[in-house]
């Protein structure tokens, strides 16, 4: 039996003979469209009630922040694609620990904050203006923030940071648009469509955005964090920015998948944060 997801995919195969176009903006839009990280489960709810919330706001819509400790150094904590800020709880009752204030937010289209789609370009000026705002010394992202970091860091205007750590990052945004593909059963016309509607919106080739390209410029200490079981973003795509960005460091896992949650990482977060 096929899924939803290639049924969908055989009929937008069949109307990409048609409407090339459509089916290009078509696809754009469910790309950027996620399908998680709205809602949240009781015990995520909870540790979200206990940060204090600030909203920002860009082009009319909130950006919903959390804070967490009043220290003097500052940590901004940045989710990826179908996820919010409460991914962060276990980092964050770690951080509480020691002399740190904590920022995370909920991306566009996530969580609390506003907007029904999300893409690179709109998270890196999230970013820019989060990062205005709360002055961080230090950033993580997970995922998708990656790209929106490596975004930032490299083409705009930015605030200096002392050390970044970034988490499961896909060395090229087509390796993500390729799971997405793969996962509907999209056709090479499809495809095609999709990268020409992806060109047409963002004025931008979409091997623009490959991290080994544009994060060697950024002078900062870094750590990348990857787990070789990752089925989202490459293992073998972090070794490649790894050995690129000469300021990184490089830290493989096992078996945690593309979600990296486990005590290992949070031990080598603190432990990359802390050493001089």
């Amino acid at each position: 039996m096929f899924s939803k997801e290639k049924i969908a995919g055989r009929t937008i195969n069949g109307l990409s003979y048609i409407a090339p176009n459509f089916v290009g903006r078509l696809m754009l839009d469910l790309f950027c469209r996620p399908q998680k990280g709205r809602v949240f489960t009781k015990k995520e709810q909870a540790f979200i009630d206990k940060a204090e919330w600030e909203t920002l706001h860009l082009d009319g819509q909130k950006i919903q922040c959390y804070t967490w400790g009043n220290g003097s150094k500052k940590i901004l904590l940045a989710h990826g694609f179908n996820s919010n800020a409460a991914r962060w709880r276990p980092l964050v009752g770690l951080l509480l620990k020691d002399d740190y204030q904590i920022i995370a937010l909920d991306i566009p289209a996530h969580g609390n904050s506003g907007w029904k789609r999300i893409n690179g370009l709109l998270y890196a000026r999230v970013i820019n203006l989060v990062m205005s705002h709360f002055q961080p010394q230090y950033v993580v992202g997970h995922s998708f923030a990656g790209i929106a970091f490596a975004y930032y860091f490299s083409k705009m205007e930015n605030l200096p940071v002392e050390k970044i750590v970034l988490m499961g990052i896909p060395n090229q945004l087509q390796d993500i648009a390729d799971v997405f593909f793969d996962t509907i059963g999209s056709n090479q016309r499809v495809r095609a469509a999709y990268f020409k509607a992806f060109k047409q919106k963002f004025e931008y080739d979409v091997d623009y955005f490959t991290l080994s390209n544009l994060l060697p410029s950024v002078p900062y200490p870094s750590l990348i964090i990857h787990d070789e079981d990752d089925d989202i973003a490459s293992y073998d795509g972090a070794i490649i920015i790894h050995k690129s960005w000469k300021t990184s460091k490089f830290f493989g896992t096992k078996k945690l998948g593309h979600s990296l949650q486990g005590r290992s990482v949070y031990k080598e977060i603190l432990n990359f944060l802390i050493t001089t």
